[in-house]
């Protein structure tokens, strides 16, 4: 799966693309480095508030100001994080 969307994305940019499958909570990737970040139910493993939010410093660190990333969990309830 991985592989597909590397191929597809390399395809329709002139610019450098990477894909990395981790735990991002152990990922070291200079601050302001990455233009895009697609977590596609990854995220439901996160178990209670105070993990969300350190992931979610951790990604925010890692694109430059202006940037946004789309992401999507599988099981996202109302009140469930942040």
């Amino acid at each position: 799966m991985r592989a597909r969307a590397h191929a597809r994305v390399t395809a329709a940019t002139a610019g450098r693309v990477s894909t990395i499958q981790d735990d991002v909570r152990s990922l070291e990737i200079a601050e302001d480095s990455v233009d895009v970040i697609v977590a596609g139910a990854e995220l439901h493993h996160l178990r209670d508030k105070r993990e969300w939010r350190a992931v979610f410093r951790i990604l925010y660190r890692w694109l430059p100001p202006i940037m946004c990333s789309p992401m999507s969990s599988m099981k996202i309830r109302p009140g469930s994080f942040c």
